[in-house]
């Protein structure tokens, strides 16, 4: 049994109980990327269209769930170091706006 299967089987049953989440696509290298702590992407391979970026857990608490404005205003200009990429694929969105809606 692979780890990709233990970890759909560890995590499906929360995502049932997700009502606002329609679908999940598992993608090879993610999930242990970021259970790992992994940090540095230049090695990963690539693919083009989406990519998500994210606070990095060791990222100042007050940062996330602000507005870009207030971000700017409380910490200055946004900093890519304090950023790790979580997502980076294919993705069937036209617009960024379109990757946040359920």
């Amino acid at each position: 049994m692979s780890i990709r299967c233990l970890n759909q089987r560890k995590f499906q049953p929360f995502l049932n109980r997700q009502k606002e989440i329609s679908e999940v696509k598992w993608v090879d290298g993610v999930f242990d990327r970021l259970s790992n702590g992994q940090k540095e992407t230049h090695e990963l391979t690539l693919l083009k269209n989406c990519r998500i970026w994210q606070l990095k857990p060791e990222s100042d608490i007050l940062m996330r769930f602000i507005s870009y404005d207030q971000m700017k205003k409380d910490f200055g200009e946004p900093n890519p170091k304090d950023y790790q990429v979580v997502y980076d694929g294919e993705g069937k969105q036209q617009f960024g706006s379109d990757l946040f809606q359920v």
